[in-house]
């Protein structure tokens, strides 16, 4: 069954990052999070932490940082929410506990990716 999943954390696969710093090389992980709420609001959540560092970050009453809005119809997932330049644009689909999401920034046109987010239990 296609559904997306309200009030549940999704979290991307890992980013991986690295810089020539000082001789060496720094290497530096991530990953972006996602909470909907059937009310069309959606928060977004790009960190190097553990989703136990930011339990506290995905309640929509407390949340300090900017709240976006979606639609969903069938399995397909259109969404938006405030940039530091412009608007973040994701859409793609949702398929058993996993989300399938381009990001891009019309805005600023400075990158696009495709990325996995699955339902953190």
């Amino acid at each position: 069954m296609s559904a997306l999943q309200y009030n549940t954390v999704y979290q991307s696969l890992k980013k991986v990052s690295a810089e020539w710093h000082a001789g060496h090389v720094e290497w530096s992980y991530s990953y972006n999070y996602l909470k909907f709420y059937s009310d069309g609001t959606f928060l977004y959540v790009k960190s190097n932490d553990d989703i136990e560092s930011l339990k506290d970050w995905f309640n929509i009453d407390v949340f300090s940082g900017p709240k976006g809005k979606f639609t969903f119809d069938y399995n397909r997932i259109e969404a938006n929410i405030p940039a530091s330049i412009g608007t973040l644009y994701l859409d793609g689909c949702a398929y058993e506990n996993k989300l399938i999401i381009r990001e891009y920034n019309k805005d600023t046109n400075l990158f696009e990716y495709w990325d996995e987010y699955n339902v953190i239990k």
